[in-house]
């Protein structure tokens, strides 16, 4: 399995050769260097990413699961903000940040985080199985949304 990644940063190192203001291929060589516990070239690959499209929540992504795998949880959190801040819309961002805050044992930002799925994409049922797994409906979220002081400005 490790041959099939090595084989994919040789490959992906080819097509960033040759387009090199791609930043989707950076961060498909980030994943496989990641795979193979290269954390230094899959953050470098993160970064140029961004250097190239810094509105695309799916590189800060990428740099929050490092953190996350590296047992760096506030890191991981703030590279979570960046990518709601680049796209606050973009559910991926807050399925991975339910999936990280469940992998640390924290139930209420997970479900938070899944509610947020449900409210950007839709009724989606692995996020409203995970938050029912977690003890909560999305209903639940809502009503404690609504009971919320509102800024004024």
């Amino acid at each position: 399995a490790l041959k099939r990644y090595e084989d994919a940063i040789t490959d992906w190192t080819l097509v960033v050769s040759a387009q090199p203001e791609g930043e989707d291929h950076y961060r498909a060589r980030a994943l496989a260097y990641l795979e193979l516990g290269r954390t230094k070239e899959a953050f470098a690959d993160y970064d140029k990413a961004i250097e190239i499209k810094a509105n695309n929540p799916d590189s800060y992504i990428g740099r929050a699961r490092i953190y996350q795998r590296m047992a760096m949880r506030e890191a991981a959190l703030r590279e979570f903000d960046r990518a709601a801040a680049a796209d606050p819309e973009y559910p991926d961002t807050y399925f991975a940040k339910a999936q990280a805050a469940e992998s640390w044992g924290d139930a209420e930002l997970a479900i938070q985080n899944y509610a947020l799925v449900v409210r950007y994409k839709g009724d989606v049922w692995y996020a409203q199985r995970a938050m029912k797994r977690l003890g909560a409906q999305f209903s639940d979220f809502e009503a404690r949304d609504a009971a919320q002081p509102k800024d004024p400005r």
